[in-house]
């Protein structure tokens, strides 16, 4: 209905103009009645509203409007001429076109006033008269006025009664009183004819209405320059905020804080005057789909979705060419002919849904087909024949990659050239065009089961979130679009981690092989003082569209809301640049293009060196890598636990603390969340009186509780070795020597069973735990405990195993229900053990479920081609204990007695 509600909208809008302009135009044409210029725009006027009314429905206003469009017809015809009774009548009826207007804006409805439907039978017939009068020669006159008290401003009184008898020159039969019937309106709401001689009561004074002014005509010209206007006050916006923090006056810092709110309500306002919706585009595809689908001789169905998603104009304007070249693709390539269809079970209509909604402040377009899909194989084939890439290389990418490979530029599949597509142009215009807007392009299909193109697009171009870097000494500003996240490495993490294969660096991020650039050699700018890894190495991982890489630069500094200017005419030839701005001290800065960066890189040769070099080197450190959280109780004393546990970080005043039933509670987010001091389960130092704690918030079962901690240290990315001797106990893995600190190892899960041990009890109540046994392979000592903590926790029987080969040795010796491995393991690794697992007669049935931090897609795929069932990270425990009970129903476990 959104689209609907927009229509109407307008349609109101459109009316109260042309209404008010009739008045003036009725009284012009009284004085010039051979005008015909002036009577064919009453008429358009009358005629429009007419067939929008039926659109929508309204039957009171189509009638009214039908029979004045009869009349005008008949003077734009040069049948009649208008004289005064005529004019009068006509503006009666626009004086009730106005009320009925005016009480659909106010309702959403027509009036059911009696009085509405009585004066649409009046027009009728004084539309019938005026066609006998004109055929006779006569001059046509209206009915008597009502006798009426009512404002002006109410619709007009009608008369059902004509004495025209002394004035018709028509048969006997034609002086009888008239009973007529809308045609236009049920047959029970038709008014029965009053007596001769009897006069209707105008409405009460509902009852009028007053169309009111709701919607203005403004010029787009105007618009743009108020967005223009807007930035340049976000501009002065962010020059006072960098004044107000230097100067440190507190009234000063306060007014600009209301300011700033001020200015951004302003902005999005202003912005919201540029918004239309992405149905001012859909809308034409209706009858572009239908008439490909008739030249390619197929049966295809448009679906739309999303209509109503609202995004900036100069985008809309932009799109259409690529979204036109989608759609050709879809019918031409895409969907079957209806024989074919039908032949693989499927429909004979194929399904063409378009698609928009917004998502993370962007808008996302998808053209959705359910046909043949895109086969990767044909992909390299074509790609390989037309030299788009060698032949090492295809073998070398992935599907999803091998899929990108429609975009490049002269590639095309068809096996001939249509009028539809197949040209050899296209996808790449589409990507093309895409990138300009600051937007990405991803594209999945499935064989045999369609074909998803994906766009994601900002908003608006005009004022844009972006992050400011320094390279240099000179600062640039990345749009946030393109962001994903910050990396900070140590020195000795530059050192260990990031690897040099002939001119590319690589680091390994979460098990993908990220590529890294310099910033400084993008610019041409020569090494020097403030290199990143005299204090570390700050990476910017950026999404350039077609994959993730990570740019090297000296600092970063804060996010801000820029203003994008066009570049200089000097400047446009450089591919990295996709625009300027002014900053807050004033100073221009440079827009980084991000997929102009991509591009001069040629980030996609280097994919093949991910599983031959890299992957050897550096996956075997990754593993081995920690990301911890460090923070302290008591100032003296520190702990770690795993960054990927942590669902936020938080600070409370003490005075929030609420004593209930024994326990402290503290209301966030409108909940009340359990807070647990960690000294009262483990022997450790009491946290010490402060105004202000930190709050280490966990989601665990889909319930939250928070650990009450003094302060938060630091978080690393770190290999280390976790001492199980020193300190292991209830609620501590371990310890080891971090930043020349010792620092024990919290058993997170085990400190919560600690403080509530029916904290995790609805998975106890849902499996067979207790007789299940579970074999965990994990050559860690720290993650293997962790894995064990909350897998026991659960209920679950563990034995571990130190490696592969010593997990196979247990196999081989007891019975188990479940095996859980680590990927990267000595001996053994975990790929190896379930391919084991797979050839061995007794043990192929048996569920495996990896557990890993090497969670690049490569990874997943090795796991599956091998026989593993699910595939997980480690810490994920919610996902990894459903995962295990699901596998385990599966085989016809049920729950114990």
């Amino acid at each position: 209905m959104g689209m609907e509600n927009d229509i109407l909208k307008d349609f109101l809008s459109e009316s109260k103009e042309n209404l008010e302009l009739l008045d003036q135009q009725f009284v012009e044409l009284e004085q010039d009645p051979s005008n015909a210029e002036l009577i064919k725009s009453i008429f358009r006027t009358i005629h429009t509203i007419k067939g929008t009314s039926g659109f929508f429905g309204f039957t009171t206003l189509e009638g009214t409007a039908h029979f004045a469009e009869d009349i005008l017809s008949k003077l734009r015809d040069g049948v009649v001429k208008i004289n005064e009774d005529t004019a009068t009548m006509l503006l009666k009826a626009v004086d009730y076109i106005k009320a009925i207007l005016a009480t659909i804006e106010d309702t959403g409805k027509e009036p059911d006033d009696i009085a509405y439907l009585d004066f649409i039978v009046d027009l009728r017939n004084f539309a019938e008269k005026v066609v006998k009068a004109a055929k006779a020669g006569a001059e046509i006159r209206a009915p008597e006025a009502p006798v009426n008290d009512s404002p002006v401003t109410q619709p007009p009184a009608a008369s059902s009664h004509e004495e025209d008898a002394r004035k018709d020159q028509a048969s006997p039969a034609e002086k009888q009183p008239e009973t007529v019937a809308c045609p236009l309106l049920p047959e029970k709401e038709a008014p029965k004819t009053q007596p001769e001689g009897a006069v209707q009561s105008a409405p009460p004074v509902h009852q009028s209405r007053q169309l009111t002014e709701t919607h203005v005509r403004v010029d787009v010209q105007l618009l743009d320059n108020l967005m223009n206007l807007a930035g340049e006050l976000v501009l002065s916006r962010n020059r006072l905020t960098q004044l107000a923090n230097q100067m440190n006056n507190p009234d000063l810092f306060a007014a600009n804080q209301r300011m700033s709110l001020i200015v951004t309500e302003m902005q999005t306002q202003i912005m919201k005057t540029r918004m239309q919706p992405i149905g001012n585009v859909f809308n034409k595809f209706p009858r572009i789909v239908r008439d490909l689908a008739k030249a390619a001789q197929k049966q295809v169905q448009l679906r739309i979705e999303g209509a109503e998603t609202e995004l900036d104009r100069s985008i809309i304007e932009v799109i259409k060419d690529p979204l036109t070249h989608m759609v050709r693709n879809s019918i031409d390539h895409g969907i079957e002919h209806a024989d074919m269809r039908v032949q693989k079970d499927k429909p004979a209509v194929g399904t063409l849904v378009m698609r928009a909604y917004h998502e993370g402040g962007q808008v996302i377009i998808e053209i959705q087909d359910d046909g043949a899909g895109i086969d990767p194989k044909k992909i390299r084939s074509k790609a390989i024949e037309k030299g788009v890439i060698s032949a090492d290389r295809a073998l070398g990418l992935s599907d999803r990659d091998a899929l990108m490979l429609v975009f490049q530029p002269g590639f095309s599949t068809a096996e001939k050239v249509t009028n539809i597509s197949g040209r050899g142009v296209g996808m790449d215009v589409v990507k093309t065009n895409i990138e300009k807007l600051g937007g990405v392009v991803d594209l999945q299909s499935e064989a045999g089961a369609g074909t998803t193109v994906k766009i994601k697009i900002p908003l608006t171009l005009a004022i844009i979130p972006a992050l400011i870097v320094r390279t240099a000494g000179e600062r640039y500003a990345i749009p946030q679009v393109n962001l994903v996240e910050l990396v900070h490495l140590s020195p000795d993490a530059v050192t260990k981690d990031v690897q040099l294969i002939g001119d590319a660096e690589f680091y390994r991020l979460r098990g993908q092989i990220l590529p890294l650039v310099r910033l400084r050699n993008i610019l041409g700018l020569p090494p020097g003082a403030g290199e990143p890894e005299a204090g570390g190495m700050n990476i910017v991982v950026l999404n350039s569209g077609e994959r993730q890489f990570g740019l090297m630069v000296d600092d970063i500094n804060d996010s801000e809301e820029i203003v994008v200017k066009p570049i200089g005419s000097h400047l446009k030839h450089i591919q990295c640049y996709a625009g300027t701005t002014l900053m807050g001290d004033g100073r221009a800065a440079l827009i980084l293009d991000v997929v102009g960066i991509a591009s001069t890189l040629n980030l996609r040769a280097e994919e093949a060196l991910r599983q031959a070099k890299v992957s050897a080197e550096i996956a075997a450190t990754e593993e081995d890598q920690q990301f911890l959280l460090l923070f302290s109780v008591d100032p003296n004393e520190f702990f770690a636990i795993p960054l990927a546990l942590v669902n936020r970080l938080d600070k409370i005043r003490a005075d929030q603390i609420e004593h209930v039933s024994g326990k402290e509670i503290v209301q966030y987010r409108n909940k009340s969340m359990p807070l647990i001091r960690i000294e009262n389960y483990l022997p450790i130092s009491p946290l010490p009186d402060q105004e202000e704690y930190h709050l280490i918030v966990f989601n665990m079962n889909e319930k939250d509780i928070a650990f009450l901690v003094s302060r938060i240290e630091d978080s690393l990315n770190i290999v280390i070795e976790v001492n199980e001797e020193n300190f292991r106990q209830d609620g501590i893995l371990g310890s080891a020597i971090i930043k020349d600190r010792t620092t024990l190892f919290l058993d997170v899960y085990q400190v919560i069973t600690m403080y509530n041990p029916d904290f995790f009890v609805r998975y106890g109540e849902r499996s067979t735990l207790v007789s299940n046994r579970i074999l965990l392979a994990e050559d860690s000592s720290f993650y293997r405990n962790l894995l064990s903590s909350y897998l026991s926790a659960a209920g679950f029987n563990v034995t571990m195993a130190e490696d592969g080969q010593d997990a196979w040795d247990k196999l081989q010796q007891e019975s188990f229900d479940l095996v859980i491995t680590d990927i990267e393991m000595p001996k053994m690794n975990g790929f190896e053990l379930t391919r084991r697992i797979r050839e061995d007669a007794k043990l192929r049935n048996l569920p495996v479920i990896v557990v890993t931090s090497l969670s690049g897609e490569e990874d997943k795929r090795r796991g599956l081609q091998v026989g593993v069932d699910a595939y997980h990270a480690k810490l994920e425990r919610d996902t990894v204990l459903k995962s295990v009970e699901s596998l385990l129903r599966s085989r016809g476990f049920r729950e114990a007695a």
